[in-house]
């Protein structure tokens, strides 16, 4: 019993090793972030320019931030679970939480826009839902992203 546990505390051992050489969920995590503010940042524009253009590239650019969101959470829950035990803090279930409704509504609008590109040009309620999900999203990534910076900055390095 005592040599599995110590092959598992070996196993952790090195792949946080790993892990904190690599940095992989911080690496990763900055392209959804910028994608997702700059897909709501073309949509606001498409307020005002409804061109078919526009709605090519937020629609591609939101679907990049939706897949790099997703590759960035698997190394954060690794994470979370090298470096905190899987511990329920309110940061970790603030993140948790808005990483998987953002990844779920960012699955709806997907689809919203699959199934019907010109939808986005109605006042249908597929149209108003597709585009506050694309604008909420860079909500949902500013509170993550600060939540993310409270426990890499903690309150004694602020001054």
């Amino acid at each position: 019993m005592k040599d599995e546990e110590a092959i598992e505390t070996q196993k952790k051992n090195d792949l946080k090793t790993l892990y904190k050489k690599y940095h992989p969920h911080p690496m990763l995590v900055h392209f959804p972030i910028a994608l997702h503010f700059f897909a709501g940042a073309l949509d606001i524009l498409f307020f005002f320019l409804p061109k078919s253009a526009f709605a090519s590239a937020i629609f591609y650019t939101f679907f990049a931030a939706v897949v790099t969101g997703f590759f960035a959470m698997i190394p954060g829950i690794f994470s979370w679970w090298i470096n905190y035990k899987l511990s329920w803090t309110r940061i970790f279930i603030v993140k948790l939480l808005l990483s998987v409704l953002n990844l779920l509504l960012g699955l709806v609008a997907i689809e919203i826009y699959w199934q019907n590109p010109e939808v986005v040009f109605t006042l249908s309620l597929q149209s108003v839902l597709y585009h506050s999900i694309v604008l909420i999203t860079m909500v949902f990534v500013t509170i993550v992203a600060y939540y993310g910076a409270k426990l890499t900055w903690s309150k004694k390095d602020v001054k």
